[in-house]
């Protein structure tokens, strides 16, 4: 007659968010306890009980895509609860990460000898430009506010109309350095309201135009 021993054995695992383990004839990926009964020489069977842990999972977050205007910086942060260690893209171990220009930027953290790791993409703002018409101006040779249109500022496929009440055309520059200087063919044009339409490239999208109208005053 056989003689038929039940033989016992205890596992105790824990197991990173993600990982995977065999138990119970099958890879587990939760927290339990599980039984596998196996058949060793002369018929004994041994049953193994598993009691597996497995770890939080590790959130790591730099926070969504984002832009840097030129000239400043950004701070980054990895803080996670009970971490051991920060490693970023170039071997760094601080917690936080101070972005000088453009590019991606990946953290990896440990906590528990687990690792997690998350990743931002970091852009160049588009260049703000703020453009502004005066609503009145004198031109009476004195130097001061004797000229008409945006000032000095810089902007692509600049085009600027001036009209007068009658929708006639008085003037029209290309060139956002050269105000109306308050003449039509050399002469003087009355005190009142006047209307300018200006248009130029969107600096956020190039290939798309803003246009800009209102009206001004012509004093004397």
């Amino acid at each position: 007659m056989d003689i038929i021993q039940n033989l016992s054995a205890t596992v105790n695992k824990s197991i990173c968010w993600g990982e995977k383990y065999f138990a119970e004839g099958s890879l587990q990926t939760r927290t339990g306890t599980y039984y596998d009964t196996l058949t060793v020489q002369f018929g004994c069977q041994k049953v193994i009980t598993t009691n597996l842990v497995v770890k939080p999972e590790i959130t790591v977050n730099l926070g969504s895509d984002t832009c840097l205007q030129r000239g400043k910086t950004m701070e980054l942060n990895a803080y996670v609860s009970g971490a051991s260690d920060y490693t970023w893209q170039d071997g760094t171990h601080n917690q936080i990460y101070t972005v000088t220009g453009p590019g991606e930027y990946r953290v990896k953290v440990m906590v528990d000898q687990c690792e997690n790791e998350d990743a931002i993409q970091i852009g160049q703002c588009p260049e703000l430009i703020s453009i502004s018409f005066p609503n009145a101006f004198t031109p009476n040779g004195d130097d001061i506010n004797d000229l008409f249109g945006p000032g000095g500022t810089t902007i692509a496929n600049f085009h600027m109309i001036i009209y007068n009440r009658w929708g006639q055309i008085l003037f029209e520059t290309s060139n956002t350095g050269q105000g109306w200087d308050g003449k039509s063919n050399g002469v003087y044009c009355e005190p009142g309201i006047y209307v300018y339409v200006a248009t130029y490239d969107d600096p956020d999208n190039p290939p798309e135009q803003v246009k800009t109208t209102g009206s001004f005053t012509l004093a004397r």
